[in-house]
């Protein structure tokens, strides 16, 4: 090795502490200058003027959806999620009280599929509407209320698709 690189090797090995503390004084130097930088508060327009910031969120066509969707929404209005809620299957008369339903619900069903054999078609949407009103889904009834006047199928509550 040359003599100099040597000699200025040994120079930056016995003051390297001091370069440290000198490249850290100069980032934080840097980092004060960029945070003073960002604070002006005014942006100006190339016209010279103070341009105004407007928040376009509230003219946003979805804002009102999305403010409905963060509202706290009440599970009574849901029958199936009241129903879910209320069932518990560790609770055997809970369990007892769902088969008791279905059960019910069962022996409603067949006499709404009498009914339209039968040709007493109204008698048969009165019964599958009341099915499901206690269980919005019950998908037989649903499939047959469809089947008979699919715009009344549309009126009950939301079932599982």
């Amino acid at each position: 090795m040359n003599e100099n690189v040597e000699k200025y090797l040994k120079l930056l090995k016995k003051h390297v502490d001091r370069i440290v503390i000198a490249v850290l004084y100069l980032m934080l130097g840097t980092l004060i200058y960029v945070w003073y930088s960002e604070q002006e508060t005014d942006i100006v327009a190339e016209s010279g003027r103070v341009a105004t910031i407007e928040d376009n969120v509230q003219s946003n066509p979805f804002w009102k959806t999305l403010q409905a969707m963060s509202e706290p929404q009440q599970m009574d209005a849901y029958p199936g999620i009241k129903h879910i809620r209320q069932y518990n299957m560790f609770d055997y008369k809970s369990v007892a009280r769902a088969e008791d339903l279905l059960r019910a619900l069962n022996q409603k069903f067949q006499q709404a599929q009498d009914a339209e054999k039968a040709g007493k078609k109204d008698e048969a949407i009165r019964l599958l509407k009341e099915i499901l009103q206690q269980k919005p889904t019950y998908r037989p009834a649903r499939e047959l209320l469809e089947k008979l006047e699919p715009r009344a199928a549309q009126e009950t509550p939301a079932a599982a698709q």
